[in-house]
């Protein structure tokens, strides 16, 4: 740590919110440790003292607090944002990263590091009155305003960072792509363990409410399957009883109300034989930034049906089934493939944990300060402008 003020300044607070339980908090939590292992000294977590609680232990060590509310959430961006505010003053880092879409924030002389997951929220507008504008006129804000004052961009995918250049306008060279990584844990050595071991042999969907998850497409699809040889879906995931409910009645609808178990959240401890001991994963999103479930699905040696469309093409080419995600014909025959043929399914699995072997949390961590150093002479340079 520099004697006058913190060297790089990671905010920690997605894995105080909501976002602790989606694919924005693995990130944060994952790089974080990584980080951490990497180059301890020089980190400092940027914490609330609201949902302390939350913390990884080791995030919590090198964590420093203030306070900021949660609710209501229409506000929360102006919380964040006095918040951040107030940490930069206070702590004058030379580099600060935002790893998810609530906390960029600029002060001289520091450098500003952003991650972007995705551009989703401009292609799918919330729905719904007074609230969701708001939602819209604050994403227009993030990516219009908020992104270009960055130093560096971080790109989870080749899609999202091509994605940025085209639409967002944001020069070449402050744009890195950084691929997430998968964790040690997922491994075919989990199959025949943990609370899934004895369960009846299941398909396994992993994915929040939001409609670029497909869930509904993956219904129709399950419905046209024979029930023979056995098989169940397990939906895994957190959803806002709003978006769950319809699921339910769409499920029973199509008859599979005694096929379909919807999950929820799954405890970090879980996942790992969620994963190995499924037949399958189902991940026919319509869009995605990244789709860390592939990674984690192919590094536990499961086979896997995912979308035909960047990045999950990229992601999976070589050792996934690739469907178009409108098509529901497409998703039963590859869904039939896999349950008919246990030999070909077994075939896509053993060759998943090679290709998941290169995405490691280390080398995303080394890349990231690789981007923190490009990122300070930038600031350096825009500070004498």
């Amino acid at each position: 740590m520099r004697r006058d003020g913190w060297d790089i300044l990671i905010d920690a607070t997605p894995l105080q919110s909501g976002h602790r339980l989606r694919g924005v908090g693995t990130y944060t939590r994952e790089l974080t440790r990584a980080l951490l292992r990497l180059a301890p000294d020089r980190i400092t977590c940027l914490a609330s003292t609201v949902g302390r609680q939350w913390l990884p232990e080791e995030v919590a060590a090198h964590a420093v607090y203030g306070w900021r509310a949660h609710w209501p959430a229409q506000a929360y961006w102006l919380y964040n944002e006095a918040f951040l505010r107030a940490a930069l003053l206070r702590g004058r880092p030379r580099v600060f990263h935002a790893p998810d879409f609530n906390g960029v924030a600029t002060h001289p002389g520091t450098a500003t590091v952003v991650t972007l997951h995705d551009l989703m929220p401009l292609d799918h507008p919330p729905d719904g009155g007074l609230s969701a504008r708001a939602s819209q006129w604050r994403w227009q804000v993030y990516y219009r305003h908020r992104l270009p004052r960055a130093h560096q961009v971080i790109a989870v995918s080749e899609a999202v960072r091509d994605a940025a250049l085209a639409r967002l306008n944001l020069p070449p060279d402050c744009v890195t792509v950084v691929r997430p990584g998968v964790d040690s844990r997922f491994s075919p050595s989990e199959r025949g363990r943990g609370r899934f071991a004895l369960h009846r042999p299941y398909l396994l969907f992993v994915g929040g409410g939001a409609p670029n998850k497909n869930l509904g497409g993956v219904l129709a699809a399950a419905a046209r399957l024979d029930r023979i040889p056995p098989w169940s879906l397990i939906v895994a995931g957190s959803w806002p009883p709003g978006r769950l409910e319809p699921m339910r009645d769409r499920a029973r609808a199509l008859g599979l109300a005694d096929r379909v178990e919807f999950l929820g959240y799954v405890p970090d401890a879980d996942l790992p034989g969620l994963y190995a001991n499924a037949l399958a994963l189902v991940f026919p999103s319509l869009d995605e930034g990244f789709g860390l479930p592939l990674l984690e699905a192919m590094a536990s040696g499961v086979a896997v049906v995912t979308s035909n469309r960047p990045p999950m093409s990229t992601v999976g080419r070589g050792v996934a089934l690739l469907v178009n995600p409108e098509s529901v014909d497409e998703m039963t025959r590859a869904l039939l493939l896999l349950l008919e043929d246990p030999g070909w399914r077994q075939e896509l699995g053993r060759q998943g944990p090679s290709h998941a072997c290169p995405f490691s949390w280390a080398q995303t961590a080394r890349d990231t300060l690789r981007v923190y150093d490009r990122a300070v002479p930038r600031a350096r340079a825009s500070a004498h402008r």
